[in-house]
């Protein structure tokens, strides 16, 4: 009886051991928007003048695509992921100065985690082309 429960107490530490190691050797996932910026030499701005926010579209929980009126385009990056992005139906831009939007002072708010700050990180200027295929970025990694 002492050898059968030996035997069930090591076959079960074994598979603890097993599904705990398990995760260590998975690669860290590979965030395509940095891979992106790098790739095609993006620039990042400090701050935005005369900005309108026109509409948004959210790519995770720390890179968005923000329309400034009438069409300039900046994919933004955020300092922390902010967890309810990508299924919000509204986004708040909160600025510190009006019609001017900055990396390290403004922030992204979803109305309904209204106390997490998203603080703005980075601010890059994008083509109409550069906006489509990071869209297209955007769906190949959700498979939509």
């Amino acid at each position: 009886m002492k050898i059968i429960r030996l035997a069930v107490l090591l076959s079960s530490l074994l598979w603890l051991t097993a599904c705990s190691t398990q995760g260590e050797n998975r690669p860290a996932p590979v965030d395509v928007y940095r891979q992106y910026v790098q790739q095609n030499h993006l620039d990042a701005v400090s701050k935005v003048k005369a900005f309108h926010m026109a509409g948004w579209q959210a790519l995770d929980d720390q890179w968005l695509l923000l329309d400034n009126a009438p069409s300039q385009p900046y994919l933004l990056h955020l300092s922390i992921p902010c967890t309810e992005l990508r299924w919000a139906n509204l986004i708040q831009v909160r600025q510190t100065m009006p019609r001017v939007l900055q990396a390290d002072f403004d922030s992204i708010h979803v109305p309904r985690s209204p106390e997490i700050r998203c603080t703005i990180d980075e601010i890059y200027p994008l083509t109409l082309a550069q906006k489509d295929a990071i869209g297209k970025l955007s769906r190949k990694k959700t498979g939509h």
